[in-house]
């Protein structure tokens, strides 16, 4: 649970990405830390389980995006190799209208996403277990969503070619980046100018974080 400095920093730190939380989101917040935590401890969730870690690097980190996809406040949304539920998780927390698939391929971390969406009482969102590959060719996932999100899953190259299958006309692809270097926006460059798309990166400020963060938006028509 969040104790009231923790509280804090995490609304507080939403505020300065743009973010307003409501009462509901934060209880929501702090019900997922609590099972971040629980299972992190059995299972290979996330190398950071201390509370202003998981605020700083995870919670606000993912919440950086939510100024991009408001706009939209009911889009369909994929997370491509969710993982421990982020970005997609705070993501669906701040806008609870966004319809959510996650997507991972490892079934335990699949299990934990689909406790973390029972526990916080989430409606338009489901975890399932399998490969972006297949399941962007199912007629039910074609071209079937306006946002396809990632986090840490591979080059921006490599994620946006397994995220084009998903989106419907005029989608976007939203990747979650350090600093990503030369050869990986190379590498993306010729995947859009193949495709037809365009890319482009804005420097995040994630408050408390020294690390350098931003984010690649991947648009096509």
């Amino acid at each position: 649970m969040l104790d009231e400095s923790q509280r804090e920093l995490l609304v507080a730190g939403a505020s300065r990405l743009g973010v307003a939380l409501a009462d509901s989101a934060v209880a929501r917040f702090s019900t997922y830390l609590g099972l971040l935590q629980r299972w992190g401890k059995k299972i290979n969730l996330t190398t950071r389980l201390e509370t202003s870690d998981v605020i700083l690097h995870h919670f606000l980190d993912s919440l950086a995006g939510v100024p991009l996809i408001e706009a939209c406040p009911a889009a369909r949304i994929v997370d491509l190799g969710a993982g421990a539920g982020l970005p997609s998780l705070p993501l669906k927390f701040a806008l609870p209208e966004l319809r959510v698939l996650l997507v991972e391929s490892v079934r335990k971390k699949v299990a934990f996403c689909q406790e973390a969406i029972r526990a916080t009482g989430l409606a338009g969102i489901e975890a399932v277990w399998g490969r972006g590959e297949d399941l962007g060719a199912r007629a039910d996932h074609h071209r079937a969503y306006d946002w396809a999100v990632s986090r840490a899953l591979g080059s921006s190259g490599d994620v946006a070619r397994l995220a084009l299958p998903f989106l419907a006309p005029g989608g976007r692809i939203l990747l979650y980046k350090g600093e990503p270097g030369s050869e990986e926006l190379q590498a993306l460059d010729s995947f859009c100018t193949e495709k037809g798309g365009a890319w482009e990166l804005r420097k995040v400020a994630v408050p408390h974080l020294e690390a350098a963060r931003s984010l690649i938006i991947v648009s096509f028509p």
